[in-house]
């Protein structure tokens, strides 16, 4: 394998910088190659927002938090921590420093349609307007019947199935399903 040469100019190329690299393994290729253009370790994620985005859902999201505009000019509005939050959760973080560590990542904010990903205390903050039983079941009766909405009517029905694995955490309910169960608690049966 031979190396590039270094290169002169506004973006010079280390020595150690190979030429792409092809091999097979079975009946598989396999291409390795260098790029300029930004990674990221959660990119896989890009498939749901490309889905979400133009589903309508952040949209509802928006109108049915319960937080007033913030007046600074600073600020991250309403939807943009709560997808944040969203994609810390896709990302698997267990706490809210866990989706602050996701403003590291360059491709986030346009990943996502924000402007940042918010910080551990402004989630502290965001959560806090969520201030009793009354304002979260105004917020998610609103999010829970633009998805039933969404689904088309089967004669026989549905059948909700959580996944049990993810239901117990050492220290109580997994941030992910104690959202799931909120979310399905209002059924009747």
């Amino acid at each position: 394998m031979k190396e590039k040469p270094q290169s002169t100019g506004t973006n010079p190329l280390h020595q150690s910088v190979a030429e792409e690299l092809k091999f097979k393994v079975g009946t598989k290729s396999i291409a390795v190659d260098f790029t300029d253009q930004r990674i990221s370790a959660h990119a896989g994620t890009a498939l749901f927002w490309g889905w979400l985005h133009p589903s309508g859902f952040l949209r509802v999201l928006e109108k049915a938090l319960p937080h007033q505009m913030p007046l600074s000019n600073n600020h991250l509005t309403p939807l943009e921590k709560a997808v944040g939050f969203l994609q810390g959760i896709l990302c698997e973080a267990r706490k809210l420093t866990h989706v602050a560590y996701l403003r590291r990542d360059p491709l986030m904010p346009p990943l996502l349609g924000v402007r940042r990903v918010p910080s551990q205390s402004t989630l502290s903050r965001f959560f806090h307007a969520f201030g009793g039983v009354a304002s979260n079941a105004k917020c998610f009766r609103v999010l829970w019947n633009w998805t039933m909405k969404k689904l088309p009517s089967r004669r026989e029905g549905y059948t909700l199935d959580l996944d049990s694995t993810k239901l117990l955490h050492e220290d109580g309910l997994d941030v992910i399903s104690g959202f799931i169960l909120f979310l399905f608690a209002p059924i009747k049966h």
